[in-house]
Formats: structure tokens, C-alpha cells, sequence
């Protein structure tokens, strides 16, 4: 089966910038408190950190600058940032939260596990080029399904909604969905902050392997309404 993925552009790299090839997207199934109330305020989970049975949030360290920056000298399309999403499909509402990296080079994604995280430093939905990464949990151990349980359900055509800090609505349609081992992952793809504009979902999918995580990604694209 083809792999439906977003056009390629290698990656150039900043003077603070980490491996590519040692950004891991792991959401472990022990995910963090949902119930949380500052959630939104903080960035504790990691993609890629196990947590210990007891629940609390690992230690977070101060964050390098960045996964990668574009070849183009170009200057970036100025846009507001995403602060929800909406998925009909999925029965998914909720709230988008600026995320980065730690200094593992694992993109961290909000504590509660009904929310997700946009990561801050790549390209913007709405900006008009690039691809912009939305990560979110598949669930958490003992707390239930994250915001993304079935996003390995969506298929082409299914819907998706932006709503900007402006207020307006970008409205995205599904071209792709696949699942990946997560050594394989086409990270510099994912993160490409030029080319054709992409909305790119991720969470959690396979086989659960008690305090590693999941085996799996599963990668859904989708692009702007007018070129669906």
C-alpha cells in the first residue's frame, strides 16, 4: 500500500539544533492526570518519556530552541497561532496548546491528555506553506482515552477545523493516514516548514509494551479545503 504521506524537503538544521534522527514520537500509555486544570498553562509529558507508576509528571528541562529550520531563506508567512481543533469524525473538540522540545529532542505534548499540542517552532495552519504538527495522547494509564484514542480511524475526505487565536476557522480535509514504527518515522518530512501547506496529526498506535510505550505512529495528513 502506498504510503500517503506530505511532499519531502530536507530539513536544514540552527546553530542549537538537536539530531533530527533522535526525535522519537512515543506517547506512553501511561499518560497524565485528564482532570488537570492548569493543563493548558503547562508542557510536562513528553513524546518519547515513560512515566513511573505513581502518576507524577516527569522533570521537564529547559527546552533547546528547535527541531529544524527550513532551507529557504525566505521569511516566514506570519499567522495566528492554533488555539483548537475540531474533528466531527471523532467526536473531537478541543483545546490546542503551543508546545517544544526537550533536551532529548522529544516534542512534549500537554499534560492533560484531552487536550493537544501544536509544536510551536515549525510552520503555522493557515500560514500557507509548510507542515503543521498537532500531537496528541491515544490514552493514559488509568485515566482513559486521550484526545487522539481514534485518530487512526479518520479517513481521505473526513474533516478537520482549525480555529485560530483571531478567531477565524481553516477548515482541512484528510488526504492520508498510515501508521509507522517509530524508528522509521520521516522526521524531517513531519517538520518541513516550507512546501505545500499540510495539517499533520499524530498520536499513538500498535502494541503496548509496559514502561516503554507504543511501537507505532499513526500519521494523519490533511490539506487545506481549497486544494482537497
Amino acid at each position: 500500500m502506498t504510503r500517503p504521506r506530505p511532499a519531502i524537503l530536507v530539513l536544514g538544521f540552527s546553530f542549537l539544533l538537536l539530531a533530527v534522527s533522535s526525535v522519537w514520537f512515543v506517547m506512553a500509555g501511561s499518560g497524565p492526570l485528564s482532570g488537570s486544570d492548569n493543563a493548558s498553562t503547562q508542557e510536562i509529558t513528553t513524546i518519547g518519556q515513560s512515566r513511573s507508576n505513581s502518576g507524577s509528571p516527569a522533570v521537564v528541562p529547559t527546552p533547546p530552541a528547535r527541531i529544524g529550520t527550513a532551507v529557504t531563506n525566505e521569511p516566514t508567512p506570519v499567522a495566528p497561532i492554533p488555539v483548537a481543533i475540531s474533528i466531527p469524525g471523532l467526536s473531537v473538540e478541543t483545546a490546542v496548546i503551543p508546545v517544544g522540545v526537550d533536551d532529548d529532542g522529544q516534542v512534549k505534548i500537554p499534560q492533560n491528555i484531552d487536550r493537544v499540542g501544536w509544536y510551536k517552532f515549525g510552520a503555522k495552519p493557515g500560514s500557507g506553506i509548510g507542515s503543521s504538527v498537532i500531537v496528541g495522547h491515544r490514552d493514559g494509564r488509568n485515566y482513559g482515552k486521550g484526545a487522539f484514542y481514534n485518530l487512526g480511524t479518520l479517513k481521505p475526505g473526513d474533516s478537520i477545523a482549525i480555529t485560530t487565536e483571531s478567531g477565524e476557522e481553516l477548515n482541512y480535509r484528510v488526504t492520508g493516514r498510515e501508521s509507522i514504527v517509530k524508528k522509521e518515522l520521516p522526521v524531517r518530512e513531519l517538520f518541513r516548514e516550507s512546501g505545500q501547506e499540510v495539517l499533520t496529526l499524530i498520536s499513538c498506535s500498535g502494541n503496548y509494551v509496559p514502561g516503554v510505550g507504543y511501537d507505532q505512529n499513526v500519521i494523519v495528513t490533511a490539506v487545506p479545503n481549497s486544494e482537497a
